[in-house]
C-alpha cells in the first residue's frame, strides 16, 4: 500500500505543474477537515513539492497552518485552525503546485533501486542454476 503523500507527489511529478482545483480529487478525505491536506503540506514544508502561497512575502513553514490554508481554498471555508481567509472568493485554480529537483531525484533513485534488485535476483538465479547443472555433471550429492 502506498502512502496518499506518495501518490500526490507521483501525480504532480508526472505533470510537472497542478493547481489545487486538480489536485483536490488526489486528497484522501479520511478526516474531512484540514488534516486530510497535511501529506501536501508536509511534502511542500520538505521541499518536494513548491507552491506559491505565502504570508506576506514569507513562505508557511508549519505543516499545520499551510494545511490549514489548503484546506480553507479547496474549500471554500473561511475560518480553520487559525487562519482565516480575508478574501470574499476562493480560487483554487490560481493555486499551483510544482514538482522540485528532489521529487524527480527521489523518483529516479527509486527506479535504479527497482533495477538492481530485478537484476540482483536474476544474477542469484542464474548462478544457482548454473551450480546445480555442473554439480549434477559432476555426480556431486
Amino acid at each position: 500500500m502506498k502512502l496518499p503523500s506518495h501518490q500526490i507527489l507521483k501525480f504532480i511529478t508526472e505533470r510537472r505543474e497542478v493547481s489545487l482545483t486538480e489536485l483536490t480529487p488526489q486528497i484522501d478525505n479520511k478526516f474531512n477537515n484540514y488534516k486530510d491536506y497535511y501529506p501536501l503540506a508536509q511534502l511542500c514544508i520538505s521541499g518536494y513539492i513548491s507552491h506559491d502561497m505565502t504570508h506576506g512575502n514569507k513562505p508557511y513553514k508549519d505543516e499545520k497552518t499551510l494545511a490549514s490554508v489548503l484546506y480553507s481554498h479547496a474549500t471554500g471555508a473561511r475560518k480553520v485552525n487559525n487562519f482565516i481567509r480575508t478574501s470574499k472568493e476562493t480560487k483554487p485554480d490560481s493555486y499551483t503546485f510544482r514538482s522540485t529537483i528532489k521529487s524527480e531525484l527521489y523518483f529516479a533513485e527509486s527506479r535504479a533501486k527497482r533495477s538492481d534488485r530485478i537484476y540482483s535476483i536474476a544474477v542469484g538465479i542464474i548462478v544457482g542454476i548454473c551450480t546445480a547443472i555442473v554439480a549434477v555433471n559432476l555426480g556431486l550429492k
